[in-house]
C-alpha cells in the first residue's frame, strides 16, 4: 500500500490523504478497516514510521518492531519462516 501512497503524493495528493488511500482506504475496500487501516483504540498496531520522502525507516506489527533503522529485526526474520495466509476477504474475486 506504500505504491498507492506514494503514487498519490507523486501526482501532488496532500501526504494525509495519500496516506489514508493507501491505508484505510484499502482496509474498507477489503472489509479489514475494522482491525486495520488507522491508529486508535481496539485496531491492531502495526504502524509504519517513513521520512517525508515516504522512505520505510521502522515498522511494527501487533506493537512488535520488525524493521529498525531499514534493516529486518529477528521478530521478523521468525514470522518469515512461517507462510502467509491471507485473509479470505482478500482472496476473492
Amino acid at each position: 500500500m506504500d505504491w498507492v501512497a506514494k503514487e498519490a503524493r507523486r501526482f501532488g495528493i496532500p501526504a494525509p490523504v495519500a496516506w489514508s488511500m493507501g491505508s484505510l482506504h484499502a482496509a474498507t475496500r477489503y472489509a479489514t478497516d475494522g482491525d486495520f487501516g488507522s491508529l486508535e483504540a481496539g485496531r491492531r498496531a502495526d504502524l509504519v514510521l517513513t521520512n517525508g520522502d515516504g522512505d520505510v525507516h521502522a515498522t511494527w506489527l501487533s506493537g512488535k518492531p520488525v524493521i529498525q533503522d531499514g534493516k529486518l529485526t529477528e521478530t521478523l526474520e521468525r514470522a518469515l519462516k512461517v507462510p502467509y495466509r491471507y485473509l479470505p476477504q482478500l482472496t476473492r474475486r
